[in-house]
């Protein structure tokens, strides 16, 4: 047995020379199918070998004992098969990397595996699989995998959660920003926004009810509040300000409602589920083997309804927004979020990326909705950049090198792509 562990980590260690940076511009590698460890078995050893050469208390061996100790809590047989399938993939990334010979990244590295999806790293835990990243496509390093091709690729990742008699499937983070080194199953509203697209896309392109299905999934998880699993808090201000309900971008059960519901993340929701609501209401249609070959396929069973959920999600968190973008308002500048993971009570503004890229979203959803002051807010926030001399081009997008606490993978609406 050793020595078969032996034959595949030196066959892994001198295949990893095929991967290399995907843009000299950009933190991002491409790791090459050869490349990747093909188990869980190979991947851990690789991981147990790669850290004994490591000093104690360096960046990489902590990097590799947190993801050992994810592995041993989240792939016991009475884990889900999702967050099973999630460990086992976040093993063979970080074996890959770290089987390198190199230390940890030096910046906010992201990898595409051989299936199209994408982790990002975060220094103290490794390599994370990122659904955010993936369904967005950050940085196009997997701009050319089709809709149905991620979808196929995140379908196993999808976990199956329940809140008395709702069900809904879940794509998992296992961090908590504000704890480092704390391993715990949690939501994200942004994620679950993204997944519902993309599997909705995948669905009206094939005709797979697999895909329908797990749309119908991930959007039932806005019928869940955070405190039991899923991404839905009633917020509220001192000021007077009615709860509503918010699509947290980071779950945090039994923390206050705003903590984690970060204002570009919710935005970035609402046009997902705007976008998610024709593909699931629509039937849908798979083009044949010559341009004009145009089929229809029978419905899949509850996605119209999960259609009409998804526009009636959006309708209701586009009133929440334009009740609560005052309080993001300080007068001269947005605030990233009210509370974000480790900063005090409204004090985070967000700097000039994130605040451009809230005047791009406000002008993406005032074209959906122009008799909600969406424009006009987003000409008053252009107005404040101006001031200070920052022109907000329109598409303007936040640098992906700086993301704030708790942020997810970078931005980008991926409500055109899905």
């Amino acid at each position: 047995m050793r020595s078969r562990i032996a034959l595949v980590v030196a066959a892994v260690v001198a295949s990893l020379v095929l991967a290399g940076p995907a843009s000299a511009a950009r933190p991002g590698f491409i790791i090459a199918p050869a490349a990747f460890p093909g188990d869980v078995t190979s991947a851990r050893a690789l991981l147990v070998q790669s850290r004994s050469g490591l000093p104690a208390g360096s960046l990489a061996r902590r990097d590799i004992d947190y993801v050992l100790r994810l592995g041993a809590r989240m792939m016991t047989l009475r884990q889900p098969a999702g967050r099973r399938a999630t460990a086992a993939m976040t093993l063979r990334v970080n074996a890959w990397w770290y089987a390198r010979g190199r230390g940890s990244p030096s910046s906010r590295v992201i990898a595409r595996l051989p299936n199209g999806i994408l982790a990002t790293y975060w220094g103290g835990r490794g390599f994370a699989i990122n659904p955010v990243a993936t369904a967005g496509r950050w940085q196009d390093l997997n701009a050319h995998y089709s809709p149905e091709a991620l979808a196929t690729a995140l379908l196993p990742l999808g976990v199956r959660r329940n809140a008395g008699r709702t069900g809904f499937l879940l794509w998992e983070y296992y961090d908590v920003p504000d704890r480092p080194g704390t391993i715990r199953p949690g939501a994200s509203g942004m994620a679950q926004g993204r997944m519902a697209q993309l599997m909705a896309r995948a669905y009206h392109r094939t005709g797979d009810h697999r895909f329908a299905d797990a749309a119908r999934g991930a959007l039932a998880s806005f019928r869940v509040p955070v405190s039991r699993g899923g991404v839905v808090s009633e917020v509220a201000d001192p000021a007077g300000v009615p709860k509503m309900p918010w699509y947290v971008e980071r779950a945090y059960p039994g923390a206050n409602p705003w903590k984690g519901a970060a204002l570009n993340g919710f935005m970035v929701t609402l046009l997902n589920l705007h976008a998610t609501a024709p593909l699931l209401r629509a039937r849908p249609e798979f083009r044949g083997g010559s341009p004009n070959e145009t089929r229809t396929r029978p419905r899949a069973a509850g996605a119209e309804e999960a259609g009409d959920f998804a526009l009636d999600l959006m309708r209701t968190g586009e009133q929440t927004l334009a009740r609560y973008l005052p309080v993001h308002d300080t007068g001269t500048w947005s605030l990233y979020g009210l509370l974000t993971p480790g900063r005090p009570w409204k004090s985070y503004l967000a700097d000039e990326g994130y605040h451009c890229y809230h005047v791009t979203l406000l002008r993406s959803l005032a074209k959906i909705s122009p008799d909600m002051a969406f424009a006009a807010v987003a000409d008053r926030w252009s107005d404040y950049a101006l001031r200070v001399g920052v022109r907000c081009e329109p598409g303007s997008l936040p640098p992906p090198s700086q993301p704030p606490p708790g942020a997810l993978g970078g931005p980008g609406v991926s409500a055109s792509r899905g």
